[in-house]
């Protein structure tokens, strides 16, 4: 079901190829298929004998993807020095696509992005599903476009932005939901603009009706699966 692909291995890495839907590592049920274990098992039936697996990576449950392992205990330190010092460069690509009510539509590419410049384009892919109609719809800016969800009833586009502040110890920038935006999906025209106090760091986000929540995710130790904190939230009416 979940088959090992290996794309490239020498004498001091191996990277190879994790599917969606697979967990990274063991959990609490040992009997459960893991990436890491798959890979494991791959490499003692191919060479006769178990071999050494280095960790310094892990993707989600629902992420498909390059993780780069070292095939020997001397190569720890020079790859775990090149993730530290980001000399070592990651490039992630997320595919999201959604419906509201007779819109399917699929915000750009890389999603969410802190600086406008650096985000992939600057508009949202919408399907109409009764005109058949594919369009771009296109908000002021394109940190916009990729927080962009629509209403259930799809009429009402709502996005936010970001600034970066200091944390506490003054040892980090943190971003920070500083305003949300709503605009008339069958005009484009915005229609409202909410200024955001809170100062919290949550924006995963999520539009109802009449109200966005903002919220937290965590990784569930036990499954390994990405989950929302029901314990941190909080709504804004629109």
């Amino acid at each position: 079901m979940f088959p090992v692909k290996i794309l490239y291995e020498d004498e001091a890495i191996l990277v190879a190829f994790k599917s969606a839907g697979l967990p990274m590592h063991a959990n609490l049920d040992y009997e459960r298929i893991n990436f890491v274990g798959l890979l494991q098992e791959t490499l003692a039936k191919r060479d006769g004998r178990p071999g050494y697996l280095g960790i310094h990576q892990r993707l989600d449950l629902g992420t498909s993807g390059l993780v780069i392992f070292t095939r020997c205990q001397e190569a720890n330190a020079s790859l775990a020095k090149q993730f530290s010092e980001h000399s070592l460069s990651k490039d992630y690509n997320a595919i999201r696509i959604e419906r509201a009510g007779k819109l399917i539509y699929m915000p750009p590419n890389l999603g969410y992005s802190p600086l406008p410049d650096e985000a992939p384009n600057d508009c949202v892919i919408v399907y109409d599903t009764e005109s058949r109609e594919l369009s771009e719809f296109r908000p002021e800016t394109a940190q916009e476009a990729g927080t962009l969800r629509f209403t259930p009833d799809g009429k009402t586009a709502v996005c936010i932005t970001e600034t970066d502040i200091t944390n506490e110890d003054k040892t980090d920038l943190i971003g920070v939901i500083d305003k949300l935006y709503m605009y008339d999906t069958e005009s484009g025209t915005k229609i409202k603009e909410i200024e955001i106090d809170t100062k919290s760091p949550l924006y995963m986000h999520r539009v109802y009706e009449d109200k966005v929540m903002f919220y937290e995710l965590l990784i569930d130790e036990a499954t390994d699966e990405t989950r929302q904190n029901v314990q941190c939230f909080y709504m804004i009416d629109l």
